[in-house]
């Protein structure tokens, strides 16, 4: 059987997209929010935690994941830091919707060195609900997590100090 130049890529073309499908069901994208920024790790997770606190939320838990590894003889591990989150109110009346979203519960958001950058990703809150008022509860929940996030990753000093730089 004799196959063309053109069969051959488009069935290539095929498994390509059927092996990248494969993974890309694994990891739903948009149930995260993530921002990159220069500032340091300290300013951001400095930034985070009094986003955090300024919308009324209690810092539930700090993990140090990063330090952990390195403290286990990997003296070269980055860092890696997970903030636990919760408010009551929000949460009182998300379990009274549905005592499911327990599973969904604190929220979460990390703060990892790449490099030259410091990544914030926050875990979103599912939205794709029956109970329409759940559903807007989720959506101004995510309006808060995202706030956080940008206040987080703002480099309103850096820009700052540009703008003054310039001007003297």
């Amino acid at each position: 059987m004799k196959i063309s130049c053109y069969s051959a890529v488009l069935i290539l073309i095929f498994l390509q997209s059927g092996c990248s499908s494969e993974v890309d069901k694994h990891t739903n994208h948009a149930a995260y929010y993530q921002l990159t920024t220069e500032k340091t790790l300290e300013e951001v997770l400095d930034d985070t935690i009094f986003a955090i606190t300024e919308r009324n939320f209690r810092i539930t838990g700090h993990l140090h994941i990063g330090k952990g590894i390195r403290d286990r003889k990997n003296p070269d591990f980055p860092d890696y830091e997970v903030l636990l989150y919760c408010n009551l109110v929000y949460a009182k009346k998300m379990l009274e919707l549905d005592p499911e979203m327990l599973n969904s519960c604190p929220g979460r958001i990390t703060v990892r060195q790449n490099n030259e950058k410091v990544v914030i990703t926050a875990l979103l809150w599912p939205v794709d609900m029956k109970n329409e008022e759940l559903k807007l509860h989720m959506q101004e929940m995510n309006i808060l997590v995202r706030e956080i996030v940008d206040y987080a990753a703002d480099d309103w000093l850096l820009v700052y100090d540009k703008e003054t730089a310039a001007t003297e």
